[in-house]
């Protein structure tokens, strides 16, 4: 028995429902999480200048990347 146009429009639309009800709760439940933390303050701008050792930060970056691949590497030093 094949699917009618009738009846994939009614399970497209069962899915989209569920998709937003799904999105809602979620965005509900983390501002729920969060609600009794205090919230971090970010520093105004401009961000001080700190100056860094090459070698070392090229050490800790190099170790980095084998705890989570490149990108983790050079931030986790940062």
């Amino acid at each position: 028995m094949g699917l009618s146009r009738r009846d994939l429009m009614k399970k497209a639309g069962m899915a989209a429902v569920g998709t937003g009800l799904a999105g809602i709760s979620l965005a509900m439940a983390s501002q729920a999480i969060g609600a009794g933390e205090q919230q971090n303050k970010i520093p105004d701008l401009p961000w001080p200048y700190k100056k860094l050792d090459p070698e070392a930060t090229a050490e800790l970056a190099y170790a980095g990347y084998y705890k989570g691949a490149c990108g983790y590497g050079v931030s986790n030093r940062l």
